[in-house]
């Protein structure tokens, strides 16, 4: 059911090779929230990924790293370390693993701004 839902969000810019995998919420907290995108067992689309890149929506958020896990189980942990304005993008982010497909992202930070806020944190690819 997951995937037919990514399925159905999932888009492709034939220029570019940029497509969106997903996305999250992070809340407002002292220590830092982690929340994690479950994409299945290794969907067609998240085969080949060399890069992601990180869109902030809705409110301000600190991104401290992610955590991508492969369809072969290795885990490549990113560090972001970045503030982020609502609206903004991080660079384009290397893998380690490309041509492996992705099941997982991990996304630690917090949400600026008023308690019970979330900022959602957009997730796309570059094959």
């Amino acid at each position: 059911m997951i995937n037919l839902f990514l399925s159905l969000l999932f888009f492709t810019d034939a220029n570019a090779g940029t497509f969106f995998i997903g996305q999250t919420r992070l809340n407002t907290r002292v220590l830092p929230d982690h929340d994690v995108l479950n994409l299945g067992s290794c969907p067609n689309f998240t085969t080949g990924v060399t890069h992601i890149q990180l869109q902030v929506r809705k409110r301000a958020a600190d991104i401290d790293g992610l955590a991508v896990v492969y369809g072969n189980g290795i885990r490549d942990q990113l560090v972001v370390r970045e503030k982020f304005a609502r609206g903004s993008s991080s660079r384009w982010i290397d893998l380690q693993g490309a041509g492996r497909c992705i099941e997982r992202i991990s996304v630690t930070g917090d949400s600026d701004g008023l308690r019970g806020r979330r900022a959602w944190i957009r997730i796309y690819g570059e094959k």
